[in-house]
Formats: C-alpha cells, sequence, structure tokens
C-alpha cells in the first residue's frame, strides 16, 4: 500500500511527529480518500503506538491538536486500539498509510 499524500503535511513533518509520539503507523481514512472530501472537511486519522507506549489524555489531545494546526483543520486521531471491533477491520481496510517504521 502506498503511503497518500495529504496537502500541507510533508513527509518530513511526518516522520519527525511519528517519531516523537513513538507512532510505528499512522493511516487516514475516511473522506479524505474519497471524492467527498470537501474543504471544510475534517483529517481522520488512525495511530498504532509503538510496543509497550502507552498515552495519557493529554498526550492523545497535544498530538491531535498538532495536526491540526499543521493542516489548518479539524483532525480525529484515533489509536488502533480504540476502535471497537465491529468497525475495526472495515476502518483499516479503506485506509491508507502516511507513516510506518
Amino acid at each position: 500500500m502506498s503511503a497518500v499524500t495529504i496537502p500541507k503535511l510533508d513527509p518530513e513533518f511526518v516522520r519527525s511527529f511519528c517519531r516523537r509520539r513513538q507512532i510505528a503507523e499512522l493511516r487516514v481514512f475516511g473522506s479524505i480518500l474519497r471524492d467527498d472530501f470537501r474543504p471544510d472537511s475534517d483529517v481522520d486519522f488512525i495511530a498504532t503506538l509503538e510496543p509497550g507506549v502507552r498515552w495519557t489524555l493529554a498526550d492523545h489531545l497535544d498530538a491531535e491538536d498538532e495536526l491540526r494546526q499543521r493542516l489548518g483543520r479539524a483532525v480525529d486521531l484515533a489509536l488502533v486500539g480504540q476502535l471497537k471491533w465491529v468497525i475495526r477491520d472495515r476502518v483499516l481496510d479503506s485506509s491508507e498509510v502516511v507513516y510506518a517504521e
């Protein structure tokens, strides 16, 4: 699967962001990958943390805020482990990798 290009989200920023946040894999899903993505659409991310890493609520909110500021639009950041099993496979199957170690 090839990495998707997101305007205002250059590869060096993504690499640095993921390393600092101890993210092993970062994906996007939702409207950003479809024809219905609009200027006011949010960007949906899914992160897989490195083994043994746990985020606090503050870590999660800080990471989300950093992405929001960088993109200049609303962002939702979910952790793979937080996705309900009912939707996890569907979401992961429809996502695109932005960063992977």
